[in-house]
This record gives structure tokens, C-alpha cells and sequence, in this order.
């Protein structure tokens, strides 16, 4: 896959200019930041970002916060099955 190099030079740029930036321990989400479009900055080790509800996700996720997805984890936690002192029916 082609990319202009000038075109993306101009968006690292933009993204810089915006204050879109994420740094700090991202290891535990650096496949989150990838997916919201994130691009690695190694001279300066830092995420660009592309827009600032990208950053807030970020940030929220790293600070534990996570809203959107802690009430959805909650009410989708499996629950543990119940000891029982039947054996299953075995097959051998």
C-alpha cells in the first residue's frame, strides 16, 4: 500500500499542531490506539491521534476510567458456575 509521504508529513504535523497527542505507559493499549488511527511518533515517543475524542478514549482507557465500556464489561461479565455434587453423565 502506497502512501504520499508529503500528505502524511502534513497530517503528523496537523495532529501536533491539535494537541492530539497520547504518551505515557500506551503499551497495555497500543492495539486500541492502533485501531482509533493512532500513528507512532519515535522521535518524540508519542501517539498522534486523529481527532480529540480519540486522545479522551486514550486517556480515559489508561486511567481505568474507560466509560463506554465498563457498564457494557458489567452486564456481560460471565458468572460462575455453581458448585454441584452430581457428576456429569461420561460417555465411557
Amino acid at each position: 500500500m502506497a502512501y504520499d509521504k508529503e500528505q502524511f508529513k502534513q497530517e503528523c504535523d496537523r495532529r501536533r499542531n491539535d494537541s492530539l497527542i497520547v504518551k505515557g505507559n500506551t503499551y497495555p493499549i497500543k492495539d486500541m490506539i492502533k485501531q482509533l488511527g493512532g500513528i507512532w511518533d519515535s522521535m518524540n515517543k508519542q501517539w498522534l491521534m486523529p481527532d480529540q475524542g480519540s486522545v479522551d478514549a486514550c486517556t480515559a482507557e489508561m486511567n481505568g476510567e474507560s466509560p463506554a465500556a465498563q457498564p457494557e464489561q458489567q452486564a456481560t461479565q460471565p458468572q460462575a458456575p455453581q458448585a454441584s455434587t452430581e457428576m456429569p453423565d461420561m460417555p465411557f
